[in-house]
């Protein structure tokens, strides 16, 4: 009971209900009775007590109508302990939970989104850049402008068709939150006018991503200065309850609750209850985080140039391999050209064990080289491992002199590792280079593991 109302209770009161999905959940498994896990149960049961809407692909019409809390806390729990959420997720409390686990998308959208990210852009999870963390996505590969939405597909979820087919500031917005619930960071939607942002959590304090700073914005229909007081003085935990027990004796007495001085302070249990509020965040030294992206809040792309950062490669991770069957395989960074990451091409680590390569939609378009040696001349399938999240996706290859590069169509894979249908190629005994460009009218990103080159008999 002391943690209910710490968070300031049920979603609308409805404390019964609340409770029955709590004792679902604790039934379900017994895990969440303790620690992190029952701080979940909690916030999934405070959340769903208003049944949430699912949003489900339009194709599937016989999908459920509403998220089940009991699998909501389940999915997190198994991804919690499998080691696939954010290191902070830990220390979260319930309030930071309830902003977790109240998304509108299916778990299995949730885990597609984990593994997306993991193969696509495995970097924006892992960089240290807490403002960007997983939502730099928006920024990568989120296509601004409203030209392509009509292919969204029936059969995708709509996080899906956003990242495949871009939007304008609300379906960014929409994505950007979806991605970091996935990972289980809090995030709130934060309007400003005739604009959609968004407002997440970091270990450093709340942030605004892809709109204008602190004080032009709204979130839940409160200025976005309190909202950020608010959560400034509720990250010292054993001070704030004081600010509550304030507001408290306030409601009793019938004043009229008062969130933040900017909205207006009515009695003299909220003015105790604010000052108080104030005099932690400034024993707690409290700053404020500026807003990122607020350039590209409309912009498909961003002026401020983004510092390539040098990647130190393994003679392993370059390693060209030549089995006994003749097949060659050649490592994505192994480059001969370009031989570090680029603008628009970034060699990074890979959740499959060594690195992978990144072609940027953004930047300047560019080409790359493989130089190896054949153990013998002939005609060799050509083909790649990759990773895409929008179709109609071509690279174009020309082994050493050939005037006519030859169009390998990369599939779609919306997210997973696949691999390109073959292509043949002409190489000769020993030195060959392959050259590498990309086609087609509408170029987005695609992430290259490998190449093999099997013999054609």
């Amino acid at each position: 009971m002391v943690q209910l109302v710490r968070v300031e209770g049920a979603r609308a009161g409805k404390v019964g209900q609340a409770m029955q999905i709590y004792t679902a959940i604790q039934k379900a498994s017994p895990k969440a009775k303790e620690g992190v896990l029952q701080r979940l149960a909690l916030a999934v049961s405070l959340e769903h007590a208003v049944p949430i809407a699912q949003s489900n692909p339009t194709a599937h019409t016989n999908a459920p109508a509403f998220v089940d809390p009991v699998s909501r806390y389940l999915h997190f729990e198994k991804a919690f302990l499998a080691g696939e959420l954010d290191p902070g997720f830990k220390d979260l409390t319930v309030w930071d939970y309830r902003n977790v686990v109240n998304g509108d998308e299916t778990n299995k959208a949730l885990a597609w989104g984990r593994e997306m990210l993991r193969n696509y852009r495995p970097g924006h999870i892992s960089t240290p850049d807490h403002r960007w963390r997983y939502v730099e996505a928006v920024r990568t590969e989120v296509k601004y402008g409203s030209g392509d939405n009509k292919y969204d597909l029936p059969t995708q979820h709509f996080y899906q068709n956003i990242i495949m087919n871009g939007g304008i500031c609300g379906r960014r917005a929409f994505f950007g939150r979806f991605i970091l619930r996935c990972f289980g960071i809090p995030t709130l939607p934060r309007p400003q006018p005739g604009h959609a942002t968004l407002v997440h959590w970091s270990p450093e304090g709340w942030v605004i991503n892809l709109g204008a700073g602190w004080g032009h914005g709204s979130v839940e229909g409160k200025p976005d200065f309190d909202f950020l007081a608010m959560t400034q003085a509720r990250k010292v935990e054993k001070a704030y309850p004081q600010v509550q027990r304030a507001k408290w004796v306030g409601d009793v007495l019938g004043e009229t609750r008062a969130y933040g001085f900017r909205s207006g302070v009515s009695g003299i249990w909220n003015a105790v209850a604010l000052y108080r509020q104030q005099a932690i965040i400034e024993e707690a030294k409290a700053v404020a985080i500026a807003a990122v992206g607020t350039d590209i809040g409309e912009a498909n792309e961003s002026k401020v140039k983004e510092i390539v950062k040098t990647v130190t490669l393994s003679a392993e991770d370059k390693q060209i391999i030549v089995g006994q069957d003749g097949v060659i395989t050649i490592p994505a960074v192994a480059c001969s050209t370009p031989t570090n990451s680029t603008e628009k091409i970034r060699f990074m680590k890979s959740y499959l064990g060594g690195m992978q390569l990144h072609y940027n939609r953004l930047a300047q378009p560019e080409t790359f080289e493989y130089t190896f040696e054949a153990p013998a001349a002939g005609k060799y399938a050509l083909s790649a491992r990759v990773v895409t999240v929008s179709p109609g996706q071509h690279l174009l290859v020309a082994a050493n002199d050939a005037q006519t590069p030859a169009d390998i169509a990369v599939p779609f894979t919306v997210g997973m590792w696949d691999k390109t249908p073959p292509v043949e190629v002409a190489l000769v005994k020993g030195k060959n280079v392959l050259h590498f460009s990309r086609g087609g009218d509408n170029i987005r990103g695609v992430t290259l593991k490998d190449f093999t080159l099997t013999p054609v008999k």
